[in-house]
């Protein structure tokens, strides 16, 4: 009968060799401090629900020579339930792993870049490295995390339709959508064969975490100093969560926020919910112009016909009535940016 020494087995072969060598080596931690004395002998078949709580009752209860945080005994319990997954997609047991309750403990990065910080932070890049710079564009471009953007290969990418299938060991595959700018990065870097990296080091080899370039510039600009809270400093994660902060802030709906992702719940991207623009306030603004329009307008005066715009136009001689509404100049009120060639339109009320 298998055991789940089998199962991890399979994992480490088949999923965690393509993992970065950072995670690699955690993960094998993990396995051989905690799950492995405990569970490694434990044949798949006869896996209780009961036996898995006292297993996560046991890590709680660890003192030397330390008490588990939280975080931790999340991560291994979650790479337990990665193992049993691989189980039972490779037959090595009949039915469904047993499931089991996941403890909570805020992880959450709360800090996104500002449109200075980021000036500064690439302006800093550029200098240093031009490779990293198109790294650090390429994840603010797209959302992408660090393994995915270090996991593309040439095959991965179609230019003709602007699409790119994107892996990570620990979240699987994933289709995203890729903008122009993108495109420009990942055609710079194209390698030659189909199965070969975009990304790679002086030796040749794909990248297995972040180059400590990208921590220097951020150094370099002070953007962590005297912060001590590791969810408010700025590491390359941020990237990721800077691309979905400026396109919530900018009125794009947590629906399409969460496909661009590739989040799997929902509630994960909800977020950002609370830097979405005031729907209210753009409301009221709107029954004052109609107020106006139907008090100022004489039966003599022609109806006046609105040009019909477009997404990505400007707008001559806009005004902002608050931080993400934009008067236009001809009358109406639209969700943008202001330029200096007047508003860049984002979306249309």
């Amino acid at each position: 009968m298998s055991t789940v020494l089998d199962a991890w087995l399979i994992y480490n072969k088949l999923i965690l060799q393509k993992a970065s060598v950072k995670s690699q080596t955690t993960e094998i931690g993990r396995w051989k401090h905690y799950i492995a004395p405990s569970l490694g002998c434990k044949e798949l078949s006869v896996l209780t629900p009961l036996e898995l709580a006292l297993f996560r009752a046991k890590l709680e209860n660890i003192r030397e020579p330390a008490p588990l945080s939280q975080q931790t005994v999340y991560h291994v319990l979650s790479l337990l339930r990665r193992i049993l997954k691989t189980a039972w997609e490779y037959d090595l047991c009949s039915s469904k792993f047993p499931v089991f309750r996941m403890p909570k403990f805020d992880n959450r990065r709360e800090r996104y870049l500002t449109r200075e910080e980021a000036r500064r932070l690439f302006f800093e890049l550029k200098k240093r490295s031009l490779l990293w710079y198109s790294i650090s564009m390429l994840a603010l471009q797209t959302g992408l995390r660090a393994g995915e953007i270090f996991n593309l290969k040439k095959m991965d990418v179609s230019f003709s339709t602007k699409h790119l299938t994107a892996f990570d060991a620990k979240t699987g595959t994933r289709h995203v959508r890729i903008n122009d700018k993108a495109i420009q990065i990942l055609k710079e870097y194209a390698p030659s064969a189909q199965g070969d990296y975009f990304f790679v080091n002086s030796k040749g080899y794909k990248f297995n975490q972040p180059s400590s370039i990208f921590k220097q510039c951020v150094n370099a600009c002070g953007l962590n100093d005297g912060i001590t809270d590791r969810r408010q400093r700025i590491v390359f994660h941020s990237l990721r969560h800077t691309f979905a902060s400026w396109l919530v802030q900018h009125g794009e709906s947590i629906s399409i926020i969460k496909e661009l992702l590739g989040h799997k719940n929902s509630k994960t991207t909800e977020r950002y919910s609370h830097l979405a623009p005031d729907q209210t306030l753009l409301a009221v603004e709107k029954i004052n112009q109609l107020v106006n329009n139907a008090l100022h307008k004489t039966d003599h005066e022609p109806i006046e016909t609105i040009p019909q715009l477009r997404t990505g136009q400007n707008v001559p001689q806009g005004k902002i009535c608050s931080e993400d509404i934009i008067l236009g100049a001809d009358g109406r009120y639209y969700a943008g940016i202001l330029t200096d060639t007047g508003v860049r339109i984002l979306s249309i009320t």
